[in-house]
């Protein structure tokens, strides 16, 4: 994570990882907590599901550590950009 760009990796057995950075253009308020899929089963089923808009689309983005929400929030927000609302949802 830097100011307005977050940065994913993808783990692939046996290969080197791949790194995709997006711009952040806006991010919302959180949608909802994170519940427990089969296919994600080592996410906190308590994290915040934040949505975040980059130039082609609106992505959700899984805060593992809700402890780390505020900071990790403020940090991916753009320069100059007001956010709608920074606050856990109601777990």
């Amino acid at each position: 994570m830097t100011p307005g760009r977050l940065t994913v990796a993808r783990q692939r057995l046996f290969r080197p990882p791949t790194y995709l950075t997006v711009q952040i253009l806006a991010v919302y308020t959180p949608t909802r907590v994170f519940g427990w899929t089969p296919w994600a089963q080592s996410v906190n089923p308590g994290a915040p599901v934040v949505q975040v808009r980059t130039a082609t689309a609106v992505l959700d983005w899984v805060i593992e550590h809700p402890e780390d929400f505020r900071w990790a929030t403020e940090l991916v927000q753009p320069e100059g950009a007001v956010p709608v609302r920074l606050e856990m949802p109601e777990l």
